[in-house]
């Protein structure tokens, strides 16, 4: 995940990205609650460079100020736990007019 911090657009959506390498299980959760795959939290998981690498994404549909909080990418490899925490906000951000 780039960043400790990132801000989302409510009623928007937002991806959060992580990788980890060599996980062999990897899971998201929020304020230390896993994540369950619904129509508004789409979670994807890719293998890079021959499963080496998992690239983990969530992204959150339809975004609300309940979607704020903790969130954890947490992997894991013979009994090791890894992590990476980002901290949610959402908000309405300020058009700006260019002439």
């Amino acid at each position: 995940m780039a960043g400790n911090r990132q801000k989302a657009i409510l009623q928007g959506s937002v991806v959060l990205e992580c990788n980890m390498l060599h996980a062999d299980v990897s899971v998201w959760l929020r304020n230390s609650k896993k994540i369950t795959h619904d129509e508004r939290h789409v979670q994807r998981l890719e293998h890079m460079f021959g499963k080496k690498v998992r690239m983990l994404y969530l992204e959150i549909v339809n975004v609300t100020k309940n979607d704020e909080g903790l969130y954890m990418c947490v992997g894991y490899r013979n009994g090791i736990m890894a992590n990476k925490t980002i901290d949610l906000k959402t908000g309405l951000f300020d058009l700006i007019d260019i002439h």
